[in-house]
C-alpha cells in the first residue's frame, strides 16, 4: 500500500510490523539501517536459481501431461496429474491463468518494495569508500 503525506511517500506492507520501507520527501531518500543492495543482490541470485528450475519443471509438465493419455487411467489419478501440473503452472509460469509465475512475481515485489535509488547510493558509497570528500 502506498500513501502519500504532505509531500512525503510512504509504503506500508500488510504481512508484518516493518510499516515504513520507503520515505520521499523532495527527492531524499531517508536513509534504512539495511542494505537495499544486498537484498538486490539476493534477488538476483535467487532468480539465477529459478532460471535453472525452468527447463526441468517444464519437462516435468510435458511427462505429466502425457502421462494424462495412458489408456484406462483412473479419473483420480489425472486429477492428481492436473494438480501436478497446476502447481508447476503456478510456479513457474507458462498458463493463461499464470503467465509470470509466482516466483518471479515474488521476486518482483521484493525488488519494487526496495526504496527508490538506494541500490544506486550504496553503490556510490562503495565507490568512493569511506574516504571524506574535500570538495562541497
Amino acid at each position: 500500500m502506498e500513501v502519500r503525506l504532505d509531500g512525503c511517500t510512504v509504503r506500508t506492507t500488510t504481512k508484518d510490523s516493518r510499516h515504513l520501507i520507503n520515505l520521499k520527501k523532495e527527492g531524499v531518500t531517508m536513509p534504512i539501517k539495511w542494505s537495499a543492495l544486498k537484498v538486490s543482490e539476493a534477488m538476483d541470485m535467487i532468480e539465477e536459481y529459478i532460471n535453472k528450475a525452468v527447463e526441468p519443471l517444464e519437462q516435468a509438465r510435458v511427462v505429466a501431461n502425457e502421462a494424462r493419455n495412458i489408456p484406462n487411467i483412473p479419473q483420480y489419478v489425472d486429477q492428481y496429474l492436473l494438480r501436478i501440473i497446476g502447481e508447476i503452472d503456478r510456479t513457474i509460469g507458462g498458463s493463461q491463468w499464470e503467465p509470470e509465475g509466482r516466483l518471479k512475481a515474488g521476486i518482483q515485489s521484493v525488488r519494487e518494495s526496495l526504496p527508490d535509488g538506494a541500490i544506486d547510493e550504496e553503490k556510490k558509497k562503495l565507490e568512493n569508500g569511506s574516504q571524506l570528500s574535500l570538495v562541497a
